[in-house]
């Protein structure tokens, strides 16, 4: 839990029990099965065009962070570019700075984890990685006590960021 972002460690702790739950079972939803540098944008590309028939460009990526800086990826919402480590590189990480992307509540003054974010989340890995992988982890946010928003669409959970992220 950080001051700016209460619910920071509770919605790590319930992406890291869905990507256990999937881990080791070799499918797509696997964080064992790794993502290389040069997938990144097509597979970010496919899971925008699996949301949206008008789906726009996917997000600017870097591959490496600062020196020093011990995350495996971060949405830097004043350059627009989620940067990833290339070492700890796989989809679920790449799905959750697009979440960020989508809704960048810390350049707003929100905490980057919250109710609307964790909803985002749900909708692009169900998208990207199945249904079972989205409702897992919608319940691991619950269980970890930071619920999604429910019974929203796509539309309505991106609404909010039209004025920021026109064309989806």
């Amino acid at each position: 839990m950080t001051e700016t972002d209460p619910d920071q460690s509770r919605a790590y702790s319930a992406q890291e029990g869905a990507e256990e739950f999937f881990s080791g079972h070799g499918t797509i939803a696997d964080p064992m099965v790794g993502l290389e540098p040069e997938g990144v944008i097509e597979f970010a590309r496919a899971t925008l065009d699996l949301l949206s028939e008008n789906a726009r460009e996917p997000p600017n990526f870097e591959l490496g962070m600062a020196e020093g800086d011990p995350r495996a990826g971060r949405y830097d919402f004043e350059r627009d570019v989620i940067q990833l480590h290339p070492y700890q590189l796989n989809r679920w990480r790449v799905l959750h700075e697009m979440a960020h992307w989508f809704d960048p509540a810390a350049r707003l003054g929100h905490p980057g984890h919250g109710p609307r974010f964790r909803t985002i989340h749900c909708f692009l890995v169900s998208a990207a990685l199945g249904d079972e992988a989205g409702g897992k982890l919608a319940e691991m946010y619950r269980i970890d006590g930071v619920p999604i928003e429910a019974d929203i669409s796509w539309a309505e959970a991106i609404l909010p960021n039209s004025d920021a992220r026109e064309g989806i």
